[in-house]
């Protein structure tokens, strides 16, 4: 709270609403140790973006749509120097 960065829950969620696009992943670290917790306003960000017309989904729903399959999120996982491995070895 002492920092010049620090910002409210309240802003935090109003900076989630006021900027939110389509494809938009939001992450919350809802198990943080901030004096103003952000899990209790869950249900006013949820409220805004539904009142802005965002609809939600799981991850894997939003991953699924976008063409991510099993083994491309798998090729993801892959470290740079392992990928390379594992194309000479085939």
């Amino acid at each position: 709270p002492r920092s010049r960065a620090y910002r409210t829950s309240a802003r935090v969620v109003e900076a989630l609403v006021e900027r939110a696009e389509n494809g938009g992943i939001i992450l919350l670290h809802l198990g943080s140790d901030r004096e103003d917790p952000i899990a209790p306003k869950i249900s006013l960000l949820l409220d805004g973006l539904s009142a802005r017309g965002f609809r939600f989904a799981r991850a894997s729903e939003f991953l699924a749509r976008e063409g991510m399959t099993e083994d491309r999120l798998a090729a993801l996982r892959l470290r740079p120097a392992d990928r390379a491995g594992s194309a000479a070895s085939r």
